[in-house]
């Protein structure tokens, strides 16, 4: 069940990437710059990743994973 939504996570993020690169023309310098402008939450404020706890510019997830961004690559570390 977590991988899925560590998979589920992955993929929002990607979407969130691209609808900020529309709307911005680049791409964000990292995921506190997607969460400070909103780009993580739903239209109630509430976040959309499983993985909702940030730490040290990391989105870590419920099994204690990073997931990592990176000029516009995303990927998980142990």
């Amino acid at each position: 069940m977590i991988e899925n939504l560590v998979k589920m996570d992955l993929n929002n993020i990607k979407f969130v990437i691209k609808l900020y690169q529309i709307k911005y023309g680049k791409l964000p310098d990292n995921l506190l710059e997607l969460k400070k402008k909103g780009f993580l939450l739903d239209e109630n404020g509430n976040p959309i990743l499983a993985a909702s706890k940030f730490e040290n510019n990391k989105l870590i997830t419920k099994d204690g994973r990073k997931i990592l961004y990176d000029n516009g690559t995303i990927f998980i570390t142990n």
